[in-house]
């Protein structure tokens, strides 16, 4: 049985990302031709939900000692 992650720990892991990407800057979105924050939006919510995904299950992965 795995636990859910609360409202809490996503909202958090979320800020958490998004301070990341604000303080890379817009310079890794200009390679892309992207600029950045306006002008990026589905790029980083893919990057933001890949983030999410791989972030609470590692959360999971450790409350349940390793386990899958």
């Amino acid at each position: 049985m795995t636990s859910q992650p609360t409202d809490v720990e996503i909202e958090g892991a979320a800020r958490w990302f998004r301070a990341g990407i604000d303080a890379l800057g817009p310079q890794p979105w200009a390679r892309q031709d992207l600029t950045f924050p306006r002008g990026a939006c589905g790029h980083a919510a893919e990057l933001l939900g890949r983030y999410l995904i791989c972030k609470m299950r590692s959360a999971s992965n450790a409350t349940q000692g390793g386990r899958r």
